[in-house]
């Protein structure tokens, strides 16, 4: 992690874990990949046209992806925040006995 990560991650921290998890994982991963799923069905299903949004099947799939995909970006965002505080902690160690010396 370098300084500026580290500060980055110093702020990013102080508005919690909950916040974070919910931006970064489930706004920010959960809710995009859900969208690009269904847009690789829907071309690999070999619908070229927006007519399947007229299917009602269609939002019923989709939001079963949203919440799966919203689901799976809580872990995201829970793993993410453990691996960036693994790491922030680290760092901040290293900073410590930096200073000490100095």
């Amino acid at each position: 992690m370098k300084e500026k990560q580290f500060h980055k991650w110093t702020e990013l921290r102080e508005k919690g874990k909950t916040k974070y998890v919910w931006i970064y994982g489930v706004i920010f991963w959960g809710i995009p990949v859900a969208i690009l799923s269904e847009i690789l069905v829907q071309l690999l299903d070999g619908n070229y046209s927006f007519g399947f949004l007229y299917n009602n099947d269609f939002y019923y799939k989709f939001l079963g992806r949203l919440i799966i995909f919203s689901i799976a970006g809580i872990f995201y965002g829970l793993s993410s925040w453990k691996s960036n505080e693994k790491k922030w902690n680290v760092e901040k160690y290293k900073y410590s006995k930096k200073k000490r010396k100095d």
